[in-house]
């Protein structure tokens, strides 16, 4: 049981740090394009 939560744990980080990764990626390329995505 705790294993299996450990292992949810982590996909969710890696999936957590991976969608920031993508999104600085994308500021930093398109900043406009950001601006209006993270601020409605």
């Amino acid at each position: 049981m705790v294993d299996k939560l450990l292992k949810a744990t982590l996909v969710i980080c890696r999936l957590v740090k991976s969608f920031f990764l993508l999104a600085f990626s994308r500021l930093s390329t398109n900043q406009p394009f950001a601006a209006k995505v993270l601020v409605p």
